[in-house]
């Protein structure tokens, strides 16, 4: 087995030598033992901690942690895309943070913009994902495979009557914001409570308005775990009566009993540009991506109720996830100015 050896130079100086990291990576592209370059990456970072802590330079150690990443993402290859009833075997070691499972792979996706972006003094990984969301918007980002979604015609309470008890990993969806459809948030907490597996997880986006309202109403039935904050990275908007410049959207999570696992999920999210398909308005796929990453496994069942265009599931069955939705056409989504 081929381990990689990343000897961090002596601190005898302040500063590692000029092109130290693009050694680094000239060496870990050879190595395919994933373990092995997370541990080496792992060890990088402890280093990083230290040197910032005593004031040393950490450019050339920032930059070939960040090419371990990009080493990791090529080496679990993308997510299986259909179910097999078999583990995946992409699935990330222990050693890994589940979370940052989904940007080692967009890294590896955009493998030139990610080198491009460290080459170019954008050290940490937060800006690298910023340089590729950037770059990949203005040029369209490659389909997926098309597949074809399983969405039911119909109001969820419904055609989504017969979903086992207990088989749903993540209810993803946005209701309509509105106050005259309170109602469907009643409803929806009834059924995530009934269809959840028990630690799984609702999220909903939710207008500002009417948001005291949700949580009122999804509590009665399902436990309040967190809020999550969409950046509107597409443009602001103007909410007249309110008197306010929108810039973010809430996304709501509620727990069924409690979490099932510790895995850290951002509540920060960078929101992607609104999808438009046949006319209709849909949220941006890419935001959902960690999402999904961080609180479902690979196999598993998502469901959305108020499936629109299909955006939810084309995430899902992207990240190797089942998926079921349900879409009446009763309500067409309507904005933050009727939330």
């Amino acid at each position: 087995m081929i381990v990689p050896v990343i000897v961090i130079p002596d601190r005898a100086r302040e500063t590692v030598p000029r092109g130290w990291s693009e050694q680094v990576l000239a060496q870990v592209d050879q190595v395919p033992d994933l373990r092995a370059i997370a541990e080496g990456a792992t060890q990088l970072h402890g280093h990083i901690a230290v040197w910032k802590k005593k004031g040393y330079e950490t450019a050339e150690l920032e930059a070939a942690l960040r090419y371990c990443e990009l080493r990791i993402g090529e080496l679990l290859g993308p997510p299986e895309q259909t179910w097999t009833g078999k583990p995946s075997t992409s699935a990330a070691p222990e050693v890994l943070d589940k979370h940052h499972v989904y940007e080692f792979r967009r890294m590896a996706a955009y493998r030139t913009l990610t080198l491009e972006a460290v080459r170019n003094a954008k050290r940490s990984r937060g800006a690298v994902l910023r340089y590729i969301n950037e770059r990949t918007r203005q040029v369209a980002e490659p389909e997926a495979a098309a597949v074809t979604l399983d969405i039911r015609p119909g109001k969820f309470q419904k055609v989504l009557a017969d979903v086992p008890a207990h088989s749903v990993a993540l209810i993803l969806t946005d209701p309509p914001y509105a106050a005259k459809y309170l109602r469907e948030w009643s409803d929806l907490a009834k059924f995530a409570a009934r269809v959840l597996v028990p630690g799984g997880s609702l999220i909903a986006y939710s207008g500002q308005g009417n948001l005291p309202a949700v949580l009122a109403r999804l509590s009665v039935s399902l436990r309040y775990w967190w809020l999550f904050a969409l950046e509107h990275d597409y443009g602001s908007q103007n909410l007249p009566g309110k008197f306010v410049t929108i810039g973010w959207k809430p996304l709501v999570w509620f727990v069924k009993r409690r979490r099932r696992d510790m895995t850290y999920v951002a509540d920060l999210l960078e929101g992607s540009p609104p999808r438009k398909t046949m006319g209709d308005w849909a949220q941006g796929r890419e935001e959902l991506f960690p999402l999904i990453e961080g609180l479902t496994r690979e196999g598993e069942l998502i469901v959305d109720p108020f499936a629109g265009t299909g955006t939810v599931g084309e995430a899902a069955v992207r990240l190797g996830r089942h998926f079921l939705g349900a879409e009446s056409g009763e309500h067409a989504q309507e904005g933050d100015d009727t939330a």
